[in-house]
């Protein structure tokens, strides 16, 4: 609108609002006010998305250069022909000339619908989640007085120099999760994840920052949960000093080389710097723990006897860790037992073990016969060297327990049952 009156336009919007649009140009002339018409502007033409190399610029890295970069190789047909006699191959091998041919896809093929048991938890969630509440909260004091701590004082004729409340455990406004995702830990990976996604839905997502180190190296490059997402980020992202940290590794333990285990002490000390206190939930027994890294680091063992502490009090001090037993109880026995299938899933590896009394097979068993050198790992199982699969399968025939091998037995076949007959 061109001129400016005593009548704002406030006036015209209420004569909109009880009329309709029809007489709004009548309506505005009469307040003092005419329709300018706005200039159209041309839309620019469109334009092609700028590659980064061009976002570069010539001086930055990344910039095109002059050297040729290598070309892709496409094959095609060109020509054919018939094979010679004396090029056509006769000696077929005997296994390929005694093989049997399926007579149906059904024989191949696993039923529809079925799904593997899930993997059975490191530690009950009602035993865990307490834990989670004290290493993750802080206390808060309520409006509400403590009258039982009030009547102690005047019991004790002690004055009332002010009126004591009512403390309790609630969630801390910041928290941190870190998580390890080493490839000899690959076997609780699953309860890395199950913890953190139920800790959300029991705490809330605010305030809680979840970082994961993808390579197993407690440096700078990490995963930080945005939204349910992964975003990498070439920074870690050090938390506040009032920032309540929970650690999900083995902090190097596993292994038998230091490398990581210096690592995660230098993380340790920069956590010290800022303020914070971590404390590791760690898949491996006590015996594993080294001590130097409990002088930044509260550990705390992650199987299904433990006990976790109610509180979180003085650092535990350990001794300097001793030379590891090359043989692990039960490794031998798991090592046996689960001779008979040709792949070993963590979540079948979890369930023999609990077949198994818990002084007899641990977590550090589990992590041992993971981590064997008997063994090849994949990202999904494991299967035996074929130099000892036969020594292991003669093992798992003189284990005297009929009752466990058939229990085995039938673990395999219910861990497999979604797999090709």
């Amino acid at each position: 609108m061109r001129h400016r009156t005593q009548i704002g336009r406030a006036d015209l919007l209420e004569c909109l609002h009880a009329h309709d649009e029809a007489p709004l140009d009548d309506l505005a002339a009469a307040l003092g006010y005419a329709r300018r018409e706005r200039k159209r502007v041309p839309e620019p033409p469109p334009r092609k998305p700028m590659l980064p190399e061009e976002l570069a610029g010539p001086d930055k890295p990344g910039s095109p250069t002059t050297a040729a970069s290598p070309q892709a190789r496409f094959y095609r047909v060109t020509a054919q022909r018939t094979l010679e006699p004396s090029e056509v191959v006769h000696d077929e091998p005997d296994w390929f000339t005694q093989a049997e041919p399926f007579r149906s896809e059904d024989e191949i093929c696993a039923p529809d619908g079925v799904r593997p048991p899930p993997q059975p938890p490191l530690m009950r969630w009602s035993r865990l989640w307490p834990f989670l509440k004290t290493v993750l909260g802080t206390q808060q004091t309520l409006h509400t007085l403590d009258l039982p701590l009030v009547i102690k004082q005047l019991a004790h004729v002690k004055p009332l120099r002010h009126l004591p409340r009512q403390r309790r455990q609630t969630w801390a406004a910041d928290g941190q999760i870190i998580i390890d995702y080493a490839t000899p830990l690959l076997p609780f990976w699953m309860d890395f994840n199950r913890l953190w996604e139920r800790l959300q839905g029991l705490r809330g997502s605010r305030g809680l920052q979840i970082v994961a180190f993808p390579d197993g190296v407690p440096g700078d490059r990490c995963w930080v949960s945005v939204g349910g997402e992964w975003r990498d980020s070439d920074r870690y992202p050090l938390p506040g000093p009032s920032a309540t940290v929970l650690v999900l590794s083995d902090l190097g333990c596993i292994d038998k080389t230091d490398g990581r285990r210096r690592q995660w002490q230098r993380l340790g000390l920069r956590l010290a710097q800022a303020g914070c206190r971590p404390v590791a939930l760690m898949p491996c027994p006590p015996r594993w723990w080294d001590g130097d890294l409990t002088r930044w680091f509260y550990p705390v063992c992650w199987d299904r006897t433990q006990r976790p502490p109610r509180r979180i009090g003085v650092r535990r001090v350990i001794p300097a860790s001793i030379e590891r037993a090359e043989l692990e109880p039960g490794v031998t026995q798991l090592l046996a037992l689960l001779a008979p299938a040709i792949r070993i899933e963590p979540a079948l590896l979890r369930a023999t073990r609990y077949l198994l009394s818990a002084t007899v097979a641990d977590v550090g068993s589990e992590a041992a016969v993971w981590n064997h050198p008997d063994v090849h790992t994949t990202p999904l199982a494991f299967y035996y060297d074929h130099k000892v699969i036969t020594r292991y399968r003669n093992g798992f025939k003189a284990v005297q327990d009929a009752d466990l091998r058939q229990k085995v037995a039938a673990l395999i076949r219910a861990h497999h049952v979604h797999l090709s007959p």
